[in-house]
């Protein structure tokens, strides 16, 4: 059973002070990520690092609630140097996989501060265009195999800013090509709206819309994996996604938006 204390004895000494959070001793800045993650920078790392930082604060001081605009300059050359930064290093490297979630935010960041919207909304074949701000959106329900569908993709830039060569594409983040999903696409409008519709027949061989985990009972205590390509996400993503691609001041930005219809909602006791 080995040692038993019969009592704790309170030594004179303090110890050592208590810490006040999680990262206490540890260096979360932008510049001190190679000494976090353990690993070598190569030659011109410490430099892009601190360039990055430099933007960052940058950005952070140029923001003013009327003019959100201001800091885009600055991230896209926060986001530039970032991307110099990730072709230095291998791509399964620790490093490597904080500065990818680094760049997704340095583009959510850029898009928000310009007012970019991008919708992707599924809806039956055939659905008129709306007329009207005040018309009510079509709703679909569940599709199944076989069936055929739209997307009505729309991005919109309220900014002075140009985003410049935007393009409109979908994919199914499962690995189904287009041809798979018999994708067919139809540009309806490229300014101010940047607007296209894809027309899609859901694949025999296409996987339910379902948790990719399972139990083959309450009894069990663990689960199984139906995909596992899936593990360590909190959910299977959407079957299928629409992504924007533009250059806002000569730096690519992507945007993504998975493929969602408007669900009919009741009132309160009809259905």
């Amino acid at each position: 059973m080995g040692l038993v204390p019969y009592y704790y004895e309170r030594l004179s000494e303090p110890g050592p002070a208590p810490e006040e959070g999680i990262y206490d001793g540890l260096d979360v800045s932008l510049g001190g990520l190679f000494e976090l993650t353990g690993e070598m920078p190569p030659a011109g790392a410490t430099d892009l690092l601190a360039g990055i930082a430099m933007h960052v604060h940058e950005a952070m001081t140029a923001l003013k609630p009327s003019s959100p605009a201001a800091v885009v300059g600055h991230l896209t050359a926060g986001l530039d140097q970032t991307r110099a930064l990730l072709n230095l290093l291998p791509s399964d490297s620790e490093t490597a996989f904080m500065l990818r979630i680094k760049e997704q935010q340095f583009q959510h960041a850029i898009t928000t501060a310009m007012g970019i919207t991008l919708t992707a909304k599924a809806q039956p074949p055939g659905t008129p265009a709306a007329v009207s701000f005040w018309q009510a959106p079509s709703t679909m329900g569940p599709v199944v195999r076989g069936q055929t569908f739209e997307v009505h993709a729309r991005l919109y830039n309220p900014s002075a800013i140009e985003a410049d060569g935007v393009m409109l594409a979908i994919d199914d983040p499962a690995g189904l090509t287009a041809d798979d999903w018999q994708i067919e696409s139809d540009t309806r409008q490229s300014a101010p709206y940047h607007q296209v519709m894809f027309t899609a027949t859901v694949p025999e061989n296409v996987p339910y819309a379902r948790p990719y985990f399972f139990r083959s009972s309450v009894k069990e205590n663990h689960f199984q994996w139906r995909e596992p390509m899936w593990i360590h996400r909190p959910t299977r993503p959407a079957s299928l996604r629409v992504t924007a691609t533009m250059e806002v001041l000569g730096v690519p930005v992507m945007l993504m938006r998975d493929v969602k219809p408007v669900k009919q909602t009741c009132p309160m006791g009809l259905s």
